[in-house]
């Protein structure tokens, strides 16, 4: 009876200790039991488990295996979204993954993890079509990606999913031990991943659903994502370039100029008075997205010279 109850605490000590960050699994007789376990006793060579639902099961103790799977949670740990603490804990495992990260269909979002991806966990996690794109070249006012088929842990990237995503998770992936996310350079811009969120201390732009923002210093940029920053006194980043297919939204900038000034209100006012100026950009003036330019884009302007 002494084993049986030693094992007994030790089993209670592991449960207690790994809950909070893992996953049981229960196997019994070979068969995995979707349950969990709050409770276990012995009685000789049996052990029962009582679960969560209110039941319980009675076996020989040899037929009843308790692993427990440590599970890295990003984006889901502390409101401060402490994603450095988890990769402190859990860096260099192998472990299953939880990252809380919304991205809409079909919009090309910066995304920076700390774990590799495959082509099938990609998939699996953002549907069939996902595209993926990685930095590779860059001119005074463009930046040209090339689509691949995975992505590397603190490399940053760009990612149109097929499906919307609140949230995904990974059974097996390799935490890796980066500290902010690593930075790729072209000759005119650089691209930073951010595994915290960052405040830069200079000016920066982001892709964000698909559109070019550009953003003071001292700017938060989201955790697990991404800023690029000019790296030449020409760099003003107008457009980016996704195998060869052209994207020119800068989202407020009306007149083109890579900048969202007083000069990009002016030019709406004048088009509400019917002066339309050349160039125009309607898609780039439409800063609510309802079809139409109004007032209330011109506040929509206003709140983006304010960083709101």
């Amino acid at each position: 009876m002494r084993k049986p109850f030693t094992l007994f605490i030790l089993l209670c000590l592991a449960v207690s200790s790994v809950m909070a960050d893992s996953r049981e699994t229960i196997t019994v007789g070979g068969q995995v039991i979707e349950k969990e376990a709050t409770r276990i006793t012995f009685s000789g060579d049996n052990v029962t488990l009582f679960f969560t639902d209110g039941s319980s099961r009675s076996q020989d103790m040899h037929e009843v295996s308790i692993t427990f799977d440590y599970v890295a949670s990003f984006n889901g740990v502390t409101a401060s979204y402490d994603n450095l603490e988890v990769i402190k804990t859990f860096g260099g495992k192998t472990v299953g993954a939880k990252v809380t990260l919304a991205l809409n269909a079909r919009q090309w979002n910066s995304i920076c993890l700390p774990f590799d991806m495959t082509e099938e966990d990609i998939i699996s996690c953002f549907g069939p079509g996902t595209k993926v794109a990685v930095m590779e070249s860059s001119t005074t006012d463009n930046i040209n990606f090339t689509s691949t088929t995975e992505m590397k842990g603190g490399t940053p990237y760009l990612i149109a999913p097929a499906r919307a995503a609140s949230a995904f998770s990974l059974d097996q992936v390799t935490i890796g031990k980066m500290g902010t996310g690593s930075t790729v350079s072209t000759p005119y811009f650089s691209q930073t991943g951010t595994i915290n969120s960052m405040r830069p201390e200079s000016a920066v732009y982001r892709i964000l659903n698909g559109k070019i923002e550009k953003l003071n210093s001292g700017t938060a940029i989201s955790p697990l994502s991404a800023y690029f920053t000019g790296t030449t006194s020409d760099s003003a980043l107008k457009t980016f370039t996704i195998d060869g297919e052209s994207f020119n939204k800068i989202i407020g900038d009306v007149n083109g100029d890579g900048q969202v000034n007083v000069s990009d209100i002016m030019a709406i006012v004048n088009h509400i008075l019917g002066s339309t100026p050349t160039p125009f950009i309607y898609e780039n003036a439409n800063v609510n997205g309802d079809e139409t330019i109004t007032v209330s884009d011109i506040m929509g302007i206003v709140n983006i010279i304010l960083n709101q």
